[in-house]
């Protein structure tokens, strides 16, 4: 892999576009401030201590809310206070403001991620929250390792009994994510020639193209950390729609996968947003 990064070969993808699709750098990216920085602009340090002083302490495993910990996941008083007012496209905003918009609009697409930590681990007061959380209500989160195809994850029952029983260093590979709850839909599934009808939820993915070069460097030759030495400059040539795929599975099923058996394709029909009709 090393040997095809520094080579001059096009990468579908690139290590670092590999890595930003893998779970826990997506954990990593739902950090407070994560997303903020990368547009630009981190919460002010008066605000982030304010947020925190509003939302109260956890005291001990299992006293948690689920409320607690999205306000914690998601720091909006700190966004909102550096704003200064609740219309982001106010007349003569600033870059911040336009900014924290972004972000702000970015972080409600978001599901709760944190990494999953033991009973006696503190040090991250939003990951000690889930975990209290999701010992409670272990229906309203799921466990995920580092893998594709469905599976995988730890449910219920099981992603409770994995928390209460698995080391640290165990823990450490995995992610604690917030289950979405999708609107059920009525549909008639037909996997390897059986017939099945229920409720259904469905996940929407969207495919993009994206093509980049990031060879117009300046300066001396980039050291092993790639940070001193040389500035890279990267030109976007393509970043485009490239299409979309829905996967629809009966309500009750846990994982999601179509080549597994767990959910099937479908397609959209986009209806009206007053429209209580509609559906896949």
């Amino acid at each position: 892999r090393e040997l095809a990064e520094r080579s001059s070969a096009v990468k579908c993808p690139t290590l670092a576009y590999h890595l930003a699709g893998t779970k826990k750098v997506q954990q990593e990216l739902a950090r407070p401030g994560t997303v903020e920085r990368f547009l630009g602009r981190v919460a002010s340090s008066s605000g982030q201590q304010g947020s925190e002083e509003s939302e109260g302490s956890i005291s001990n495993e299992g006293s948690a809310s689920s409320e607690g910990v999205r306000r914690r996941q998601y720091h909006g008083a700190a966004l909102w206070q550096l704003v200064g007012a609740s219309e982001f496209s106010a007349p003569g905003a600033s870059p911040e403001a336009d900014a924290l918009k972004a972000a702000q609009e970015l972080r409600a697409c978001f599901a709760g991620l944190w990494p999953a930590v033991t009973a006696d681990d503190a040090s991250d007061p939003d990951a000690f929250a889930a975990r209290a959380d999701a010992l409670l209500n272990p229906g309203k989160y799921v466990l995920k390792p580092q893998r594709e195809g469905g599976g995988n994850n730890f449910y219920g029952a099981e992603l409770k009994r994995k928390l209460l029983e698995s080391g640290g260093a165990e823990l450490a590979e995995l992610v604690l994510m917030e289950r979405i709850q999708p609107p059920l839909q009525p549909a008639v599934l037909v996997t390897r020639g059986q017939v099945r009808a229920g409720p259904t939820l469905s996940e929407l993915g969207v495919f993009g193209t994206f093509l980049a070069v990031d060879d117009q460097r300046t300066g001396g030759p980039l050291n092993s950390s790639g940070k001193e030495g040389a500035t890279t400059t990267t030109t976007v040539l393509v970043n485009e729609y490239a299409g979309h795929i829905l996967r629809t599975k009966l309500e009750g099923v846990d994982e999601g996968g179509v080549a597994t058996g767990y959910a099937v394709l479908s397609s959209p029909i986009l209806v009206d947003g007053d429209d209580k009709t509609g559906g896949e």
